[in-house]
């Protein structure tokens, strides 16, 4: 449903409204409702996730936003070492997050794969080495858990890291760009690394 403006003008005192307005009383709390184009945004925070892609464009009407990055987990060690994952970033307004990979596992069980990095966020959380008992991400939003971890050794071969993950908040320059990211991939290895993800709310 499409908004309408009312300005406080168009109503004249001891007039009657007219078909238009009416209709625009009527269907404008659809129009907020549905976030339609132009319309004020008072519901509940929508939220965006992305798991590839390379842009996000932004809302005409939104003043704000926050965004989660997680980076691709290290793949586990098998005969062989795993590979690392990728980074995820995020740039804007002149502010790249970077959300690190986490490195690859060994070809021995004790050769564990490096805990991702993370900078240029509110908060910056550090992936976690390694581990053969459960690779778990320090920052895992409910539902979001298989994003980021590390993959478990196997064959012998060490378990890959998890990577890091970055939260901030951003005010809307509307002379900056839209958005642009990375979603890093997991690495390969006896047992993939999880990949990244980024998380959108607004």
């Amino acid at each position: 449903m499409a908004w309408t403006s009312l300005p406080n003008a168009g109503f004249t005192p001891g007039e009657p409204v007219t078909q238009a307005q009416g209709l625009a009383l009527r269907d404008n709390p659809q129009a907020i409702a549905e976030r339609g184009t132009g319309a004020p945004i008072v519901q509940v925070p929508k939220v965006d996730y992305y798991t590839s892609g390379t842009t996000w464009a932004i809302p005409s009407e939104v003043t704000a936003f926050s965004v989660v990055i997680v980076g691709g987990g290290g793949g586990g060690g098998d005969f062989g070492s795993g590979n690392d994952g990728a980074d995820t970033t995020f740039t804007y307004d002149g502010v790249t997050l970077t959300a690190g990979k986490g490195g690859g596992g060994g070809g021995a069980s004790g050769n564990a794969g490096s805990a991702g990095t993370a900078t240029n966020g509110d908060l910056n959380l550090a992936g976690i080495q390694g581990s053969n008992a459960e690779n778990q991400r320090i920052y895992a939003p409910e539902g979001m858990k298989n994003y980021g971890f590390g993959g478990r050794g196997s064959g012998g071969g060490g378990p890959g890291g998890s990577a890091g993950a970055v939260i901030m908040r951003f005010d809307v320059n509307a002379a900056a760009p839209n958005p642009t990211f990375v979603v890093g991939a997991g690495g390969s290895g006896g047992d993939n690394g999880k990949g990244g993800i980024i998380i959108i709310t607004y």
